[in-house]
């Protein structure tokens, strides 16, 4: 049995992560990280292109995408659906690693993304 620690210690060079033994976890970044992020502003984009949305008032387009990478962060359906899904200790621990892992990531780029739009704006609007 393998401890959360040397699950993630299996996956950490970047060479081996193209092994099996991390393909749920690559599969569970991927999903969260980048399909949340491109599903919730894809959906938004049409709708607001297609008039059934607009954009909020004084809201601008990368604040919006910012709000969009922030909706990767999701701990429990995540790790309860995996919970039902799987049962082996070690895939387990690669969905745990997933979630983790697409969580910071997605809130870092996210409050990366917000801080950057929030000083566009302060610029933008004559205040230097």
């Amino acid at each position: 049995m393998r401890t959360l620690a040397g699950s993630i210690l299996s996956c950490w060079p970047l060479g081996s992560l193209r092994s099996s033994d991390c393909s749920h976890c690559l599969a569970i970044i991927a999903g969260l990280f980048l399909g949340k992020q491109l599903g919730v502003f894809g959906a938004c984009a049409a709708a607001t292109k297609l008039g059934i949305a607009a954009m909020p008032v004084g809201v601008r387009t990368l604040q919006f995408y910012g709000v969009a990478i922030l909706t990767g962060i999701g701990f429990t359906m995540s790790l309860f659906i995996g919970s039902l899904a799987y049962e082996d200790t070690a895939v387990l621990d690669q969905i745990r690693i997933g979630v983790l892992v697409a969580s910071v990531l997605s809130g870092a780029l996210g409050a990366l993304v917000l801080t950057a739009a929030g000083r566009a704006a302060f610029t933008i609007s004559g205040h230097n």
